[in-house]
């Protein structure tokens, strides 16, 4: 991903800083609205391809956890289980988690996004089965990084954390991380996506003294959003 914008300076005239300020605002509420989501964006598209699983796990209701503390046990009990399964088959096990509770008429329930095997349905279902009957899959790639990212982090984002340093999502060990530069440009350069990208999303507003880009971009070649 990037974002390029031209930015008001002390030396500028009024008249010109008022003008570039249009330019900045917008691109300043747009790196904001990320800010909380595309962490774990930009997380999602180092470690995971589209073809990848997203699971939602729900309970029974003569199973339901009284708290999110105990439900997070239960989480981590399964996801060690899978951990084990994996490790029979020679097959790593790569993991984002995220526990909800808000929605879904109160009920706790948790997202996964796990690197898929292709035979990952019936052992993950079988491994569940004592907190509850109903595994929901999709692959990764039907709704994409940006738009998973936002759905994980829809409560904190909406309702705040339950408290100070409370995280919102987790991963397993051994995580690629992403790397991101910041760096002044001129303002004739115009920012491009990598050469054989596949452009996911582009905003762009201009006037006659600035410009604003911001580019979100697949690598075919890595396999990681720039």
């Amino acid at each position: 991903m990037g974002v390029q914008y031209a930015a008001a300076h002390s030396k500028d005239p009024d008249t010109k800083r008022a003008a570039k300020s249009q330019i900045s605002s917008p691109a300043r509420e747009s790196l904001n609205a990320r800010l909380s989501w595309q962490k774990l964006m930009l997380v999602l598209a180092c470690n995971f391809s589209p073809g990848d699983l997203v699971a939602t796990l729900t309970y029974r209701d003569g199973d339901l956890p009284r708290t999110r503390e105990n439900a997070d046990k239960r989480l981590t009990a399964f996801l060690r289980r899978l951990r084990s399964a994996r490790k029979q088959t020679g097959e790593a096990l790569r993991y984002i988690r995220v526990t909800e509770g808000y929605h879904s008429g109160g009920r706790l329930h948790h997202h996964l996004i796990i690197n898929s095997t292709g035979d990952d349905y019936q052992v993950i279902k079988g491994l569940w089965e004592r907190n509850g009957d109903n595994v929901e899959f999709q692959p990764l790639g039907t709704d994409g990084y940006s738009q998973w990212a936002q759905y994980l982090t829809k409560e904190p984002r909406t309702l705040g954390r339950r408290h100070v340093g409370d995280r919102t999502w987790r991963t397993s060990l051994h995580m690629r991380k992403p790397v991101i530069y910041y760096d002044y440009v001129h303002d004739t350069d115009h920012l491009q996506p990598p050469a054989g990208a596949h452009v996911l999303d582009r905003t762009e507003c201009q006037n006659c003294y600035g410009r604003f880009v911001s580019i979100t971009a697949l690598s075919e070649l890595s396999d990681s959003e720039n």
